[in-house]
């Protein structure tokens, strides 16, 4: 798959890390936005009491990305971009 070119001095971004979770209680397994924890499980509504486990060999990172001349927002997986570098100005240094 051919990587997209996203120029981030042209948009305003976020990264978003999405994390695989483990259920205590029904022993399933859901995704959650890294910060931002559920309260109860998804699949079997138990509320937590006790916290689910962490998958930690199992993140993704995406890049919510809006379009500043539509207000459009995209989602992609940091995994399927290019960024486009900042020209170096004339004379500059390392």
């Amino acid at each position: 798959m051919e990587k997209k070119s996203i120029d981030f001095f042209r948009t305003s971004n976020t990264a978003i890390e999405i994390n695989e979770m483990w259920c205590p209680y029904c022993e399933g397994v859901f995704y959650e936005l890294d910060m931002y924890e559920l309260d109860e499980c998804p699949l079997c509504r138990s509320v937590f009491v006790e916290e689910p486990s962490l998958n930690e060999s199992d993140s993704d990172e995406y890049t919510l990305i809006v379009d500043p001349q539509t207000g459009i927002p995209t989602v992609i997986r940091n995994d399927e971009y290019e960024p486009v570098l900042r020209p170096k100005a004339i004379g500059a240094t390392e």
